[in-house]
């Protein structure tokens, strides 16, 4: 059983027992995936509060970002299914009400199943949907109104109403701090230098400081220019470096998006920027006393891995082995630096990728002997991280897999929609078919002119 199962299923016993002392018994299932839809919308708007020390407890923004995501998820189709099973044979605490809070819940599903649509099928522009998610907000709370009034199961002040009651307040309050400016100003930057490949931008910004970052976290970003005044993280491609009172920082960022591609397109030299926030707990090892360590990186995943080379001295203690994959656009772009940092740091060890190479088993195993001992730590495209450690199960590899996930919004792009992908399979097919039908068609014309011309040239003789 994996983490996320064995969670699911802690969540469900939970429920579960809770409902178990907070109802009559009648209507149990019903009650169980109200209750669960609506704890899972509770815990996404407690997620969406970015509440540092429940970053922490879950092993950074990523996964609390992630865990956001299922529970939206898990709360739509759990809501969807309460809404089908529903029943109304109880009291309610405001018998008047029962009805209008009743109505209330059903309002608040379609409008939930609009928003999560809009969520994941990417069906509005970035800022425009960060802003339409900020309306989950009013929405939960139209949802408590049903929950708490309308007729259900579940006995006043039980276990459960007081989970309920609890879920519910702090949701609240996360969704207020949202709207909230934060109370730390953030620290203001101004881009110094700017270097552009086919697919990324590469620049480096003079802040006011004092900046404090470890080698693989992330910083929350804003630019004072139209349509890029949004937050997003980005990792730091250097080290922090406060020796030589050097106030840098450098970000490598792929044109992968909406917002992305703006600041691709829009960024110049002297452009004020916000650093908001620095978070992350993918970290690499960079002590003298750190494990032996694999790292594997594609594109703009590169960024962390620089900031630890960066940060890297000169030493014979643990290997470092770098997998990097530049990929179109990068490779004149990094590989030289690489190369650099492999004849200045003895304990790394460089193998760079052609375009178009694909991740394989034979990449490991060119390694030194005691590979499925190390740590992997994994940052790039999703397939790539999935081949990387799909090749590590396979090997049964012992050391642990360290990745982060930077696709914050999680959508599903239109272009990405299976039902596309059906047509453009049938489209494929139609026109292998037609020419298939034209081929024939010219055979039986040839066969036909043939016929025609054995039977003249039988007429003749």
């Amino acid at each position: 059983m994996n983490k996320h199962t064995f969670f699911a299923v802690i969540f469900l016993l939970i429920n579960s027992v809770l409902l178990y002392f907070s109802t009559t018994g009648e209507y149990f299932f019903s009650a169980l995936i109200a209750s669960i839809a609506y704890i899972s919308m509770a815990l996404s708007l407690i997620l969406a509060g970015r509440f540092e020390m429940i970053d922490n407890l879950l092993g950074g923004a990523d996964k609390s970002y992630r865990a956001h995501r299922y529970l939206g998820y898990t709360s739509l189709s759990a809501g969807i299914v309460h809404w089908l099973t529903g029943d109304d044979a109880f009291h309610a605490i405001v018998p008047s009400l029962s009805d209008s809070a009743g109505d209330l819940g059903e309002f608040a599903i379609i409008a939930l199943i609009a928003l999560v649509t809009i969520s994941i099928f990417k069906l509005i522009p970035y800022q425009w949907w960060k802003k339409s998610h900020l309306l989950m907000g009013p929405l939960f709370i139209l949802i408590a109104i049903h929950v708490f009034f309308s007729a259900s199961p579940v006995i006043l002040l039980s276990p459960l109403w007081w989970l309920l009651a609890c879920v519910t307040l702090l949701a609240v309050i996360a969704w207020i701090k949202t709207l909230c400016k934060p109370i730390n100003s953030p620290i203001k930057g101004k881009v110094i230098d700017i270097a552009k490949t086919e697919k990324a931008i590469d620049f480096t910004i003079a802040h006011d400081g004092p900046l404090t970052w470890k080698p693989g976290q992330f910083a929350q970003l804003s630019i004072n220019k139209e349509n890029l005044k949004e937050q997003h993280p980005f990792s730091f491609a250097n080290a922090c470096d406060h020796s030589n009172d050097s106030h840098h920082a450098r970000f490598i960022i792929n044109r992968a998006g909406d917002y992305t591609k703006a600041l691709y397109e829009t960024l110049e030299i002297d452009d004020e920027l916000l650093i908001h926030r620095i978070a992350g707990g993918f970290t690499p090892q960079i002590s003298t006393k750190r494990e032996r360590q694999i790292w594997v990186a594609a594109g703009s995943g590169i960024t962390p891995f620089l900031a630890a080379l960066d940060a890297l001295h000169a030493d014979h203690h643990a290997q470092i082995d770098l997998i990097y994959n530049p990929g179109k656009g990068f490779d004149k772009h990094l590989s030289d630096t690489l190369k650099q940092y492999q004849k200045k740091l003895p304990q790394l060890k460089l193998t760079l990728l052609s375009n178009g190479e694909y991740l394989t088993q034979q990449h490991f195993t060119s390694l030194s002997v005691d590979w499925k001992k190390a740590d992997l730590y994994l940052c790039g495209p999703e397939k790539m991280k999935q081949s990387a450690q799909q090749i590590w199960r396979n090997n049964s590899a012992k050391g642990k897999i360290h990745t982060e996930f930077y696709d914050f919004r999680g959508a599903i792009s239109i272009t990405q929609l299976p039902w596309l992908r059906v047509l453009e399979l049938i489209k494929l097919t139609a026109n292998k078919v037609a020419t298939c039908s034209r081929f024939i068609s010219l055979i039986n014309a040839t066969s036909k002119l043939n016929t025609e011309q054995f039977v003249l040239t039988k007429r003749k003789y």
